[in-house]
């Protein structure tokens, strides 16, 4: 089969005679799908996959049997799909069989493979994965293996973070806004309480410090949600001095010595 092409087939439950529900198909599909994309931004660095896929061939009969192809978005750099289809066979082998996860393994490629899984065993009896030269089959074994996996979220009280606001929601008992770090994650969504609705609202498309407790997934470096605490305005980047222009505002701070004169004096009292 060729590097692009990735090939799902679902066995439904109930014999040869039975017929494979479409909710079921389009459930697992686009869990296939999500999974490999999450594969592939960790491949990438964290970069959004600039990829997408085609069904290439499709069969309704039980077992149903799709076959997606791989192709890079337009305009987009080309892609090396062996590289990271054989990334996620590892990844999805790892899930399997592994003692312990290793740091390639993410919560969202968890996420996902549990709902790929969550028919098995009801409607689904099994399906089976084909990529990278190489096949894994998702039984109710590998499901209870999904959900044996602590991939719990995490905590981190009284942190902050800065950024711009730039997307709110305060429609009835909703009160979140997206703040755009200046560093770290693309965006975290931060939820507040009432009490801070007008100081969030007059944040908005301002550049900020976020105080609260930070929500991050399983192993993952950067929040994905904040409870706020308290919002701290802060100067645009723009007007945040450089330290290049602290350069020759103070021209007699060395009493005359040369730079290397001065610091030679402070080390040596």
């Amino acid at each position: 089969m060729p590097d692009n092409l990735v090939k799902l087939t679902i066995e439904a439950s109930g014999g040869q005679s039975a017929k494979v529900v479409a909710r079921d198909f389009f459930r697992q599909s686009d869990a296939l799908i999500n999974a490999l994309a999450e594969v592939a931004k960790t491949t990438q660095g964290g970069a959004t996959p600039e990829v997408r896929y085609r069904i290439a061939s499709l069969s309704a009969n039980s077992p149903a049997v799709a076959t997606y192809e791989a192709e890079t978005l337009d305009f987009a750099p080309t892609v090396n799909f062996d590289r990271f289809h054989k990334a996620f066979d590892k990844s999805i082998k790892a899930v399997a069989t592994a003692a312990e996860m290793p740091g390639y393994v993410t919560a969202s490629l968890l996420k996902y493979l549990k709902e790929l899984v969550a028919p098995i065993g009801a409607t689904v009896h099994t399906a089976r994965i084909e990529i990278a030269g190489s096949e894994t089959l998702l039984d109710l074994k590998f499901r209870q293996r999904l959900a044996s996996i602590a991939a719990k979220d995490r905590i981190e009280r009284g942190m902050f973070i800065k950024g711009t606001v730039e997307a709110m929601n305060i429609h009835g008992e909703t009160h979140r806004l997206t703040l755009y770090p200046h560093r770290g994650p693309e965006k975290v969504v931060c939820i507040f309480e009432k009490e801070l609705k007008l100081k969030a609202i007059e944040s908005f498309g301002k550049f900020v410090r976020v105080h609260g407790d930070f929500k991050y997934e399983w192993r993952a470096v950067h929040p994905y949600e904040i409870k706020v605490s308290d919002i701290e305005f802060l100067k645009p980047v723009a007007e945040i001095p450089k330290i290049t222009s602290l350069m020759g505002i103070a021209p007699n701070a060395t009493g005359g010595l040369s730079a290397e004169e001065f610091v030679e004096g402070l080390r040596h009292g």
